[in-house]
């Protein structure tokens, strides 16, 4: 019985061929004993918990990722309102949460879109 391809399944985002070299070794030495039904349950065994392990290690990731992000831009285009006036509002403390990317530019979340536009409706009422 040859080892399945499946063994050997690599990617970027689960690496696993380590583990699977691992059982190869193993697997060569007890091949006699092993039925195949057996072979392929232990291979399915450390597929599942390779993948599963490393969608949860990346599970809070995901999360952040699936939130909409929006730059200055974006935002002062929305609000039609000036960088100057959302810079103030942040330094003011009518904004917060406001985050930065890798270059120090300002990532503006829904929580954000939501503040501004209480903000806005706050100075369009009085």
């Amino acid at each position: 019985m040859d080892i399945p391809d499946i063994v050997s399944f690599s990617s970027s985002r689960y690496n696993i061929s380590h583990s699977a070299a691992r059982f190869k070794k193993k697997y060569k030495k007890y091949k006699k004993k092993l039925d195949n039904h057996i072979f392929l349950s232990i291979i399915i065994t450390i597929l599942t918990i390779s993948i599963i392990s490393n969608i949860l290690r990346e599970g809070t990731m995901a999360t952040r990722k699936s939130s909409k992000k929006y730059k200055t831009s974006d935002i002062c285009n929305r609000f039609d309102i000036s960088r100057a006036t959302l810079f103030r509002w942040e330094s003011e403390g009518l904004l917060t949460g406001v985050g930065r990317d890798w270059r120090g530019w300002r990532i503006y979340s829904e929580s954000n879109v939501k503040a501004i536009e209480k903000i806005m409706k706050g100075k369009n009422a009085g």
